[in-house]
């Protein structure tokens, strides 16, 4: 039979195994949940209200017929209120490129996706490791992965540090010498209960993420999409604005989130928005399908409306950052990253100094 001491040295052993693995998660986490902000703190603009007319004007500037340039998406920054991203592909000895506009059009930086380090990218970079390592699907695995353990070790925690009999007040720290094992055991133990059921939430959710595709297809959620009617294909002269228009008539209390450009082998025009009572802050999961040829609507999937398991789906993300319950959700989500910090540095502090302890003891 397994004993308490036997799950007890199971979780100090996954503790200091994963503590690097798990404080560099942590800390990037902490970066993602104000990653938009951060970004666009970066970029030095006036705020200019949306107006996807002028933001057009620019697009065509940029974009012209012999530039061997294409506009792909264009996505808020979820920073700074009216900014948006256009990601420019290409064809040729160019780069692909990020625009980084204001609501007028007004080009705030442009970033090639070939950068790292400057120009705000550091924040991308740092958003990567923590979804996948920069690693692809297999970091994907290998987080969610290491978030199982994690998760698992801290229902051994909470368990350890439940108070027997309900004698709650036996997690009051008492008085005792800094840095000896019982200051850090007691630490370890208040702290732990504190914030363990919010971190146990957060942790099943990003596990969920990382195994989003999987967890679709187990409670069959598939993503929204929607296939072009035969014989569509892309009409260059439908405008931008146009596809706004039309697609915010079917959502009119909705922002503007995303708008995916369709491609000639999916003459589809896909545009993202976020309505007011979705749970998600930045990216919404409403969707307005449209067709290439002549901009009318093929579909739209309105995820409030949504079977229950779509809705799940749907609001994964915005559990696992706390956008759910806005600037306070985040802000505990935040905590939590650095809590889990602090709960390893007092574990590994725990660790250390009995060891010194017991080879400092005298033997016989």
């Amino acid at each position: 039979m397994i004993s308490r001491r036997n799950f007890l040295s199971v979780h100090r052993w996954l503790s200091i195994g994963f503590a690097a693995f798990w404080i560099i998660q942590a800390l990037s986490g902490m970066i993602a949940v104000f990653h938009w902000e951060l970004d666009d703190a970066t970029v030095s603009g006036e705020h200019k209200p949306t107006d996807f007319v002028l933001i057009e004007e620019t697009i065509n500037a940029h974009v012209t017929p012999d530039s061997g340039r294409r506009v792909s998406s264009i996505w808020t920054s979820a920073g700074f209120a009216d900014r948006f991203d256009i990601n420019i592909a290409t064809t040729g000895p160019e780069a692909s490129h990020v625009l980084r506009v204001d609501g007028h059009g007004n080009i705030l930086r442009k970033r090639s996706s070939e950068e790292t380090f400057s120009n705000g990218g550091l924040i991308s970079l740092v958003i990567s490791l923590h979804h996948n390592l920069l690693a692809g699907e297999l970091g994907s695995w290998i987080v969610g992965i290491s978030g199982i353990i994690l998760l698992s070790n801290l229902l051994l925690g909470l368990y350890f540090a439940w108070p027997r009999n309900g004698m709650w007040r036996t997690l009051v720290p008492k008085a005792q010498k800094n840095l000896s094992p019982a200051w850090y055991l007691s630490w370890h133990k208040l702290l732990g209960i504190i914030f363990v059921v919010p971190a146990i939430a957060i942790v099943t959710f990003g596990v969920s993420l990382a195994f989003e595709s999987a967890l679709s297809r187990f409670l069959n959620a598939p993503a929204a999409s929607a296939t072009a009617p035969e014989g569509s294909w892309v009409n260059p002269d439908i405008r931008l604005s146009k596809i706004v228009a039309t697609a915010q008539a079917q959502f009119p209390n909705a922002k503007i989130a995303g708008i995916s450009y369709p491609s000639a082998d999916h003459p589809v025009w896909k545009v993202t928005l976020n309505q007011p009572s979705e749970p998600a802050r930045a990216y919404g999961k409403t969707r307005v399908f449209l067709n290439a040829s002549d901009g009318s609507v093929i579909s739209n999937y309105d995820t409030l409306a949504a079977p229950t398991s779509n809705r799940f789906m749907d609001a994964l993300f915005s559990i696992h950052t706390g956008e759910i319950g806005g600037q306070f959700g985040r802000s505990i989500t935040f905590m939590v990253g650095f809590w889990l910090v602090m709960m390893i540095t007092l574990g590994i502090g725990l660790w250390y100094t009995r060891r010194q302890r017991a080879s400092n003891r005298p033997r016989s």
